[in-house]
């Protein structure tokens, strides 16, 4: 069985960012981070000073941002830090953002046509990597929620992970892709990304990191998940920002509970989309009635990701949705010290206790709402 040279479980984000903060202080040669939001607000300013720093003392720093996820404001400052050896590049622009008198610069109507194809596909990923040695992958973004000091009792809940180790090397192939992918950012605007990007290997699918960038690898890792499921012996305990399954994924988990399997789903009352609970609702709906547990957080929003299936146990970035299973590019990290799935263990039991099960009775929303979701199930492969 593979293992990290050095892993740490972290599901707080002040202790996030301070570990970010630390290993972009001590690194020597290269920064590397992959963002879908780096937010205009104080952590994501924080975070940037500290990058600005490594620059400024010869380290390589190189960000990949998403174009949907992370708003222009920032773009402007991250530019503007393009000649202090802060190099940035964009992930799959917007239209508003290629045609943009600011940003669009040198896009053109070519580089508007190009995008729109891939327009829907998003760089998902939260994954910060120090030469080329430690990596955090995670469900963190670099903005104020996750961070309890500055939001206080309205932080999300996430999940993450430091690691270390040979295995890190799939992290930095993936970065690399996406880097060749993605859209110039700097002091002249926002320009075409290179014509024929280098087709990244699919790679073993199911190690110790887990990526999603090509078809055969997105199957696979479904693959590899239900198989868990359906092997597991006593417990699957899945914790779901966003819970909109493949019919094989509430199969797997109906049958596991029904055989005596502990099934639990954790999950927030309320969501930073709307709409999202009452459609999860229509799922639990089925899942219920045949054993599955089903836990509403009550306190805030869980925004973590994470499958703790026996002592396997899994933290990133992907969804159980169809937009991480067909659209996005992920990024998940498999943990095996006892001290990481113990920890897991008790967070997860820290949640349930402040959550409320689902009774069998309990119902989806009023009639406005239920149309809400019919509309969202229609477009579920978006979502």
């Amino acid at each position: 069985m593979q293992h990290w040279v050095n892993e740490e479980l972290i599901v707080e984000g002040d202790a996030w960012l301070q570990a970010i903060e630390q290993a972009i202080a001590a690194a020597c040669r290269r920064i590397s981070i992959e963002m879908y939001i780096f937010a205009h607000d104080e952590t994501g300013i924080r975070i940037l000073d500290a990058l600005l720093q490594a620059g400024q003392r010869g380290v390589q720093v190189q960000v990949v941002i998403d174009g949907a996820g992370s708003s222009t404001l920032i773009w402007d400052r991250l530019a503007s830090l393009h000649q202090s050896a802060v190099a940035v590049r964009v992930f799959h622009p917007l239209p508003t953002q290629v045609l943009s008198p600011m940003f669009g610069r040198g896009a053109g109507l070519l580089g508007f046509l190009r995008m729109m194809p891939v327009l829907n596909r998003r760089n998902h990923r939260k994954v910060v990597i120090i030469d080329e040695a430690i990596a955090f992958v995670g469900s963190f973004n670099l903005i104020n929620t996750v961070s309890q000091q500055i939001s206080g009792s309205d932080y999300w809940r996430e999940a993450g992970a430091r690691v270390a180790g040979p295995a890190i090397a799939a992290l930095v192939t993936a970065f690399e892709h996406s880097w060749a992918h993605a859209w110039h950012l700097d002091d002249r605007g926002l320009r075409r990304r290179n014509l024929w990007p280098r087709r990244l290997p699919a790679g073993p699918p199911a190690g110790l990191v887990r990526l999603n960038h090509r078809l055969r690898a997105r199957l696979s890792l479904w693959r590899d998940l239900i198989r868990r499921i359906q092997r597991a012996k006593g417990r699957v305990w899945i914790a779901a920002a966003y819970f909109v399954p493949p019919r094989r994924l509430i199969r797997a988990l109906t049958r596991a509970a029904q055989r005596g399997c502990d099934v639990r789903i954790l999950m927030s009352r309320r969501s930073d989309i709307s709409f999202m609970p009452w459609v999860a609702a229509t799922y639990w709906q089925s899942l219920v009635p045949k054993g599955v547990q089903v836990h509403l957080f009550e306190p805030g929003i869980i925004h973590a990701k994470v499958s703790l299936i026996d002592r396997w146990l899994c933290v990133g970035s992907s969804n159980l949705n169809m937009r991480s299973l067909l659209h996005d590019l992920e990024a998940d990290v498999v943990l095996t010290r006892s001290e990481s799935i113990t920890r897991m263990e008790q967070t997860f039991a820290e949640s349930f206790a402040q959550s409320t099960q689902v009774g069998e009775n309990e119902t989806c929303g009023t009639c406005w709402q239920q149309c809400v979701v019919g509309f969202a199930l229609m477009m579920r492969r978006f979502i």
